[in-house]
C-alpha cells in the first residue's frame, strides 16, 4: 500500500516510515502541506496520516479540505 506520512516533526515521519516500511508498505513523507499535496498528486497514495497542524502557509486542515 502507498501511504503519505505528512507531518513537520521529521522524528515523528522517521519512526512511522520505519515501522510501515517493516510491514511491507511504499511510503511517502512531507513536511509541508504543500509538499503533502504535490506528493498526492504524483503518487496517488492510499493512506494519508495527516497531522492536522502543520506549520506553514498550508495547515492540516486546509490540506484535507
Amino acid at each position: 500500500m502507498k501511504i503519505l506520512v505528512l507531518d513537520d516533526e521529521t522524528k515523528i515521519q522517521g519512526i512511522l516510515k520505519g515501522r510501515l516500511e517493516m510491514d511491507g508498505h511504499e511510503v511517502f513523507t512531507a513536511e509541508s502541506g504543500e509538499a503533502g499535496l504535490a506528493i498526492i498528486s504524483q503518487h496517488q497514495p492510499q493512506l494519508v496520516l495527516l497531522d492536522l497542524s502543520l506549520k506553514g502557509k498550508l495547515d492540516g486542515r486546509e490540506v484535507l479540505a
